[in-house]
């Protein structure tokens, strides 16, 4: 168990059945009851909320869409579940795969000012680095930030493996990297 993190609890999986279809084709739940006045039966269940996942609530309280397939496919409920295509609202079962916090986090896309993950402007150059297992690698000074994101590239497939978010660089900066 994570510290500082409890896990919640789920009704029986028989329960949430009763109340919802899911298709893991398409990763889209509908209701199998009309659980409200607004709500209709075979309607789509949840919305987007404002960090770009799906929440449904139903008369037990609120659930994330992506935890509830996990649920309903497997029978179990894992500490962390990643997007593979980063897409928080795509609830397919062929999308979601179980991981660990660490590996949730290596999986996320870039923040910043910077449009690469793991490059930063540092003086007139741009520097690489990447952190694992609480460790910071510092991966050197580049002319171009595109060199720099390959340098996060080639560490972040040593580090995280299938997890590793890469950079999208063009190729003609991939030539130069390689050389």
């Amino acid at each position: 168990m994570l510290r500082g993190r409890k896990m919640k609890t789920y009704p029986p999986i028989k329960t949430i059945r009763s109340l919802l279809d899911y298709d893991p084709d398409t990763g889209i739940f509908r209701w199998k009851v009309t659980p409200g006045n607004r709500i209709k039966k075979g309607q789509i269940a949840g919305g987007i909320n404002t960090q770009g996942y799906v929440r449904i609530e139903t008369k037990y309280r609120r659930f994330y869409a992506h935890r509830l397939a996990w649920y309903i496919t497997y029978g179990y409920l894992p500490i962390e579940i990643d997007h593979i295509n980063h897409n928080k609202s795509d609830n397919r079962i062929c999308n979601l795969r179980e991981c660990t916090r660490s590996q949730n986090r290596a999986n996320t896309l870039p923040r910043g000012r910077c449009k690469y993950k793991g490059v930063c402007l540092n003086g007139n150059k741009y520097q690489a680095q990447i952190c694992h297992n609480n460790k910071q690698y510092f991966l050197g000074r580049f002319d171009t930030p595109e060199l720099a994101a390959l340098a996060y590239n080639a560490k972040a497939i040593e580090l995280h493996g299938e997890f590793a978010y890469l950079n999208e660089v063009d190729q003609s900066e991939q030539l130069l990297f390689e050389d």
